[in-house]
């Protein structure tokens, strides 16, 4: 009996031993090994996430620029040519306008990369061709409109084009990168020229030119 009980206290003794928490060389190793890494794996599987989400929304950005700039070049000297675009964007319901605040269609001849001048970015207009909208909570605001210095009149089918503009902010949904960054995505389209057949061309467009169909 007494063989046993030496026995049994004997592996207690070995089982507290090699479970012990309460320090030593391995043990202190342990945690400052942990401390350096766990951070690092914290900051990777966030900017994973973030960078991923905003990767995802910049894809959409892209799109939502480029499908709104082919629209406004096959209406673009149609009367309500910028109205069309506005509603394909809200139908859409695009992701990346949740990310927008501001939307603009502008003559794409006035910037050597295609971006809208200055003044049409900060929204001021001013002597250039652009026309600026609202975009809240994700829709697209035609009226009031924040300027409107690109008439009709101005399009040129054919030898024109007319670029779509949407800036905004993203923010990020951690906070671990900061709050979020500056996104701007722009497309720009030629404006297309497909004249009314004579027979039916019975007359001008009120903003006096030919009539045009796309």
């Amino acid at each position: 009996m007494k063989t046993l009980t030496r026995r049994v206290d004997r592996r207690i003794r070995i089982f507290r031993a090699s479970h012990d928490c309460s320090g030593g060389p391995g043990q202190g190793a342990v945690l400052v090994e942990a401390a350096l890494i766990l951070p690092l794996i914290l900051a990777l599987a966030l900017g994973i996430l973030e960078y991923g989400w905003l990767a995802n929304q910049k894809t959409a950005g892209v799109n939502a620029a480029r499908n709104a700039a082919r629209l406004a070049g096959a209406t673009g000297v149609d009367m309500i040519s910028d109205e069309q675009v506005i509603q394909e964007l809200n139908a859409s319901g695009n992701r990346a306008l949740r990310d927008a605040d501001r939307l603009v269609i502008y003559d794409g001849t006035q910037s050597a990369n295609g971006a809208p001048p200055a003044a049409c970015q900060t929204g001021s207009g001013g002597v250039a061709r652009c026309n600026i909208y609202r975009v809240v909570d994700g829709v697209v605001y035609s009226s009031p409109p924040i300027a409107l210095a690109w008439p009709l009149v101005e399009r040129q089918p054919g030898t024109g084009s007319v670029g779509v503009w949407l800036s905004g902010r993203h923010d990020f949904v951690t906070g671990f990168f900061g709050p979020g960054i500056n996104v701007r995505h722009f497309s720009v389209m030629p404006i297309q020229t497909r004249q009314v057949p004579p027979a039916d061309q019975t007359g001008t467009n009120p903003d006096g030119g030919p009539k045009w169909i796309v």
